[in-house]
């Protein structure tokens, strides 16, 4: 409710995914509002990011960033990456996140992270596609051989950072 933010003037404002907010939300806070995003940024913008991160063979991860007008392209804090194992499923996967995201929203709290400490995320990766049926008939044989290499897509990852 833009009544109810305008009355209490936010400093700043957390979000775990979000519809686009309008630029008039966003600008009521004064210092911004923070996204922690389920995916590699700039690499993994949008939605299904534990898929199409599958597609893609780029880690898991949770990026804490601002929001901006643009979708996932906000001044980006950092990004953890997370472990998968071949024994993983979705939901362990999933579980990952949200606890890595959990992990994150206690160290804000705690002033653990330097919210000055940033950079912009100026890119021309597009928004994830829509997942398909083609994509879901070999998602089993691609989510397998994803487990299996992990730990290579994780060291091309952090060797090309």
């Amino acid at each position: 409710n833009k009544n109810l933010l305008a009355e209490l003037k936010p400093s700043l404002g957390i979000i775990f995914g979000s519809r686009i907010l309008n630029n008039d939300v966003i600008e009521m806070f004064n210092e911004g509002i923070l996204n922690l995003h389920p995916g590699l940024l700039p690499e993994n913008r949008g939605l299904n990011t534990i898929q199409n991160a599958v597609m893609k063979n780029i880690p898991q991860a949770v990026t804490l960033h601002f929001i901006n007008n643009e979708i996932d392209m906000g001044r980006k804090i950092f990004t953890e990456l997370i472990d998968v194992n071949a024994s993983d499923n979705l939901f362990d996967i999933q579980k990952k996140i949200t606890n890595t995201e959990m992990k994150i929203i206690k160290n804000l709290f705690e002033d653990k992270i330097d919210l000055n400490n940033f950079y912009t995320l100026e890119t021309k990766k597009p928004l994830n596609s829509i997942v398909g049926k083609e994509f879901k008939d070999n998602f089993p044989k691609l989510f397998d051989n994803y487990k299996n290499n992990y730990t290579k897509i994780l060291n091309a990852y952090k060797n090309n950072e």
